[in-house]
């Protein structure tokens, strides 16, 4: 059995064993300061490690950047991040000093999303898939060749710049860029637009043409730089049903028939889908960190 850390910008999934169908142990904490949520993470593994004592190790898939390279004096922590506080945060200190005889291993919460995908969900048979994450942020998971993909980091394509639907003068929300991916298509772009949450809005307002512009953007980026074979899209505003139709629609459009393998729309629909694992899939992605 693993234990799984899936750490997200507003909380944290903490499960263990090894398959979606062994899942013995659930536990939700709030992500909140630093400190405070590194005692509460702590104090949930050593439950689970009493009660089960044939943990064979920790995974943790973490929202980002965060440094993934063993060699880097800042392995385990939470990089330059717009999540106040959160920069330079170590996720592994605590555990590494807690519980030394568990190997710990560590990746993006979207890649090992991507990765649990892959072995349980609609990534099966495919080597390399895409998981979009759009919520408090915006993150993408990349599985090229069978792998995830690091180099300097990991991916951070929710940053990239995109072109502007023609209708939307808002300015953007993230504090590096202003209107990048995030700034213009994560879930607090979409509060501070309108005063209230995705989930408010019925399929025909502008803001689902808006976001479904933008993401058909970056899923035709992806098909075009990385061969994906499968693009998977969660999260609180990913989820919304109003929005894949729109993406669909975008990116086909993008691609103008240039790909003889995406000329029809639903050849677009098979491609870019939601994940079979739902809500879990980023917390046995941690687990799954132990599978590869």
């Amino acid at each position: 059995m693993i234990i799984g850390i899936e750490l997200g910008g507003t909380k944290i999934n903490i499960a263990c064993g090894s398959c979606p169908e062994d899942i013995g142990e659930n536990i939700r904490i709030e992500t909140t300061t630093p400190m405070e949520t590194t005692e509460n993470i702590n104090g949930a593994v050593k439950q689970i490690v009493a009660r089960h004592p044939n943990i064979k190790g920790i995974g943790i898939a973490s929202f980002g950047p965060v440094e993934l390279n063993p060699k880097s004096q800042n392995y385990g922590k939470i990089l330059d991040t717009p999540k106040p506080g959160w920069s330079n945060t170590s996720l592994i200190d605590d555990l590494m000093t807690n519980f030394p005889n568990l190997p710990l291993r560590i990746d993006s919460d979207v890649n090992a999303a991507a990765l649990s995908e892959k072995h349980w969900g609609n990534g099966i048979g495919n080597g390399n898939i895409a998981y979009v994450t759009i919520g408090t942020g915006i993150g993408v998971g990349l599985i090229v060749n069978e792998a995830c993909v690091h180099g300097t980091m990991h991916p951070e394509a929710g940053h990239i710049i995109v072109r502007r639907h023609p209708n939307d003068s808002y300015k953007g929300f993230c504090v590096f860029h202003g209107d990048c991916l995030e700034g213009l298509a994560c879930g607090p772009s979409i509060m501070a637009r309108y005063g209230k949450s995705a989930s408010n809005f019925d399929q025909d307002h502008e803001i689902w043409d808006f976001v479904g512009y933008y993401i058909g953007q970056l899923c035709h980026t992806l098909i075009l730089t990385n061969a994906v074979e499968k693009i998977i899209i969660g999260g609180g505003v990913g989820l919304n049903p109003n929005l894949l139709p729109k993406v669909h629609e975008h990116c086909f459009d993008l691609l103008a028939r240039y790909l003889p393998h995406y000329n029809k729309l639903e050849d677009i629909r098979n491609l870019i889908t939601h994940p079979a694992l739902g809500d879990k899939a980023g917390v046995l992605g941690a687990i799954a960190l132990f599978n590869d």
